[in-house]
């Protein structure tokens, strides 16, 4: 599956198989990491 993150300066990190890209949300303060079956 894919794996998602997202650090406290509000970046969206997502795998996608061939390594990791990144988006900026611009939501500083949250941080989570999900696992997508």
């Amino acid at each position: 599956g894919s794996v998602a993150g997202v650090t406290s300066d509000g970046t969206v990190w997502v795998t996608a198989g061939d390594g990791w890209r990144h988006r900026t949300l611009g939501v500083p303060g949250v941080g989570a990491v999900v696992a997508l079956e």
